[in-house]
């Protein structure tokens, strides 16, 4: 069994194979469910963070085995999770359908400013400390969208960060190449403040080749592969 949140040394899984013992204090948000890929990911390293998110092109980020792209869900669950998205507003629902609690996870947090350490939903670092995350979210949008989307954003909201990428590697962005930013922090009595949870540009674009490998080998395969639902998600993982 799991410990409740505000039992967890961070906000974040550790394991038995690595904990933070041996050096671990920040992980970006990304692999946040996605514990066997990270560590697969870091197995080689020798410290933490030591650096290694700040460079795209380092060999530390590691190839991916497809023993982690394996699906852990029969297509049947899938199917019932997730329903039969015929189109693009039924695979919006589904993140609706996230949003009002009736699919588990998703990549996502909301905003907490100031919560107590203790508390049992947003909580992490013990007892007597405060906890604060910035709204994050994370979707898959159709490429003719992205445009539209992107134009809303700069001029309609210039307080969000925002990171886009598709699968070839072509990207959209506000934030500086090679930034890093805390998502997740506490206040504890004594110490500095813990940043353990960031968003950066290079693991984003690290996580970019894993996200649409498994909207493909998740998503989309749960559908036969002459349907309109398996059509579906193939077009909106270009």
């Amino acid at each position: 069994m799991l410990p409740a949140r505000n039992q967890r040394e961070l906000p974040w899984q550790s394991t038995l194979q690595r904990s933070t013992v041996e050096g671990e204090q920040v992980r970006p948000i990304f692999w946040s469910y996605r514990q066997a890929s990270y560590i697969a990911r870091t197995a080689a390293w020798d410290e933490f963070p030591n650096g290694r998110w700040g460079d795209r092109t380092s060999p530390a980020y590691g190839e991916l085995s497809e023993y982690y792209l394996a699906l852990k869900r029969p297509k049947l669950q899938r199917t019932d999770l997730w329903g039969t998205t015929q189109t693009e507003q039924d695979v919006w629902n589904v993140f609706v359908r996230f949003i009002d609690g009736h699919v588990k996870q998703l990549p996502c947090q909301p905003r907490v400013n100031g919560a107590p350490s203790s508390d049992p939903s947003v909580g992490w670092g013990g007892d007597d400390g405060v906890v604060f995350q910035k709204a994050y979210v994370e979707f898959f949008v159709a490429p003719e969208k992205m445009a539209h989307l992107v134009k809303v954003m700069r001029r309609d909201y210039p307080q969000l960060s925002f990171h886009a990428l598709n699968r070839k590697g072509d990207e959209h962005r506000n934030t500086p190449l090679h930034s890093v930013t805390a998502v997740t922090w506490g206040v504890f009595p004594g110490t500095e403040i813990v940043q353990p949870t960031v968003v950066g540009s290079d693991s984003f674009a690290a996580w970019k080749g894993e996200a649409f490998e498994l909207w493909q080998t998740q998503w989309a395969s749960a559908y036969p592969a002459d349907s309109r639902a398996h059509g579906q998600e193939e077009a909106l993982s270009i």
